[in-house]
């Protein structure tokens, strides 16, 4: 059996699997031949392909997969770092072991120095030297305060080599994972004619590679007119854990899905049956049950700020991607000569740059806020589906946030949010609310009026258009009865649950006042919930407030 030396050529990400294709070539006499491509990481055995090219007449007569059984991870990166950690761990023993002779040598000074009665003997006795005694004393301070400080050195050369070595263990772990060590090979059963040199592609599709749709827009609204262009940058985020690196790879982004491929869409009948009455439930596992709910929420949203915070991304440079396709399954050709490890962090690559027309509305829906939120609308006038993805939004070099994109198709539109123009300003106010109690002779009804008016003013020199909207009260029972009485201007649109909007197109510093009233009728003894509250008497100003009195 001969072994091949391949490497990764391309890769085609689809949303939650990668399609790799990796090439090799050797020199083959004629014959029959077992070709082997070992260490693969696991895939799909039933996605293999192989096809090749060779001499006149040769044939490929298969293709088996096989597994080789490992005791750890046996690629080149997981065991450069393997042996650099034992490097490490070594040097780290030297450092203890030298830490240790110095601890031992201060004990023995410690040692000496409590001799002092025996030195203070001698000396009276005449049997030790006076200056022979301070030369000691000498020798073991100025000993202690080396290996004080050789100490303090080696501490410190400790703690670095051992965060050294705990970010190696963990992008060991990372890079690794806690998946089975096994690889698989696969043996290619070829025939050649004559001899000469054999190129062999093989393809399979593995787990563990994912890509999403992000998006960044840079809004630029036309100075004169509330309307413009957005600069839409269509990014592709790659993530790959699959345990091989792709070094210099011509990288492709697919939005076919594999592995829905042939399921059916069965629809099973859809019964209706009689709901159970609910158990009585003790207050204390009452209690423990909600606190149990509370704190899978809790962690729910901790891991999500979590995988949040690690979205830093690589930029690729800015090159649009070929585009084979459209539709649901549209393939996008990213380009060549580049790189995602098998870290699972984030690698993004800009799929499409274009300039997409826009139209800007001030929206104000005032029964809810009376702040005026400026909305633009966008056409996507190219010839792809936008898919859904995150959409992050700038209006020059201001960032306003993030937002979520429903797939668009050529030709539909989209709305963006942009924030609050305080430049407009809108005020909803009752003005009126006038009750009829009715009398026997009108059948006991009661009729009450309500009257809303509402003030539009741009502050601005500029033109702009406002879009509000606001309602009117629907009756869900059959004795309550609402009647529209005034409705000006006349909406431009109405539903029929009475959900009401108006254009109003204001030039600078103009003010439009909008009048709603409408009448709600219903017998003098019926409670009626969701009325507008009483009517409250306005602020006084702090030029009409009465002065204190002194």
């Amino acid at each position: 059996m001969t072994t091949l030396e391949t490497r990764i050529e391309s890769v085609t990400v689809h949303p939650k699997q990668a399609l790799v294709t990796r090439r090799g070539r050797l020199q083959l006499e004629a014959g029959t031949h077992e070709v082997s491509i070992d260490d693969l990481v696991r895939f799909m055995p039933e996605s293999v392909r192989v096809s090749g090219r060779g001499p006149a007449g040769t044939r490929i007569l298969g293709v088996d997969v096989n597994t080789a059984f490992h005791g750890r991870a046996p690629e080149p990166e997981l065991e450069r770092l393997r042996e650099e950690i034992d490097s490490l761990v070594r040097r780290q023993q030297l450092l203890g072991a030298r830490r240790q002779a110095l601890d031992d040598r201060r004990q023995w000074l410690r040692s000496v120095g409590e001799q002092s009665r025996e030195f203070a003997r001698g000396l009276a006795q005449g049997q030790i030297k006076a200056e022979d005694c301070a030369a000691l004393f000498a020798f073991m301070a100025d000993r202690h305060l080396e290996d004080a400080e050789a100490t303090q050195v080696l501490e410190r050369e400790e703690t670095q080599l051992e965060e050294t070595i705990e970010a190696r263990r963990r992008e060991l772990e990372r890079r690794q994972g806690g998946e089975n060590p096994d690889r698989q090979s696969a043996v290619i059963g070829v025939d050649l004619a004559e001899t000469g040199e054999l190129e062999l592609e093989l393809s399979y599709m593995v787990a563990g590679a994912v890509w999403h749709p992000r998006y960044d827009v840079r809004v630029e609204p036309e100075a004169d007119r509330d309307a413009g262009r957005v600069h839409l940058q269509w990014l592709g985020v790659v993530t790959q854990r699959t345990r091989e690196d792709w070094s210099g790879v011509e990288l492709a982004l697919s939005t076919a899905r594999p592995h829905l491929a042939g399921i059916p869409l069965r629809l099973d009948p859809w019964f209706l049956v009689e709901r159970p009455a609910p158990v009585p439930m003790p207050a204390a596992p009452q209690r423990a049950f909600a606190a149990a709910k509370l704190s899978k929420r809790s962690t729910a949203m901790s891991a999500n700020v979590e995988a949040n915070a690690e979205q830093m991304v690589e930029f690729a440079a800015h090159q649009s991607a070929e585009v084979d396709g459209t539709g649901p399954n549209a393939v996008f050709r990213v380009g060549q000569g580049i790189d995602v490890p098998s870290d699972g962090s984030p690698h993004q690559t800009t799929i499409m740059e274009r300039d997409l027309p826009a139209v800007f509305d001030r929206v104000c829906v005032p029964s809810i806020s009376e702040e005026v939120q400026v909305h633009t609308r966008v056409t996507n006038d190219s010839e792809s589906v936008l898919l859904s993805g995150e959409i992050h939004v700038f209006q020059g070099g201001e960032y306003l946030g993030t937002t979520r994109l429903a797939q668009v198709a050529p030709g539909e539109t989209f709305d963006l949010h942009l924030g609050v123009d305080d430049r407009v300003r809108v005020r909803r106010e009752l003005v009126e609310r006038a009750v009829d109690r009715g009398t026997i002779l009108q059948g006991g009804i009661r009729r009450t009026t309500f009257g809303y008016r509402i003030t539009v003013r741009n502050f601005d020199d500029r033109p702009h258009r406002v879009v509000l909207r606001d309602r009117i009260p629907v009756s869900q029972h059959e004795r309550i009865k609402v009647r529209p009485i005034t409705l000006e201007p006349e909406p431009k649109e109405r539903t029929d649950l009475e959900v009401m909007t108006w254009e109003l197109d204001l030039k600078g510093g103009e003010e439009r006042v909008l009048r709603i009233r409408f009448g709600v009728e219903h017998p003098a003894g019926l409670e009626v919930e969701g009325l507008p509250p009483r009517l409250t008497p306005p602020p006084v100003s702090a030029a009409r407030r009465a002065p204190a009195s002194s």
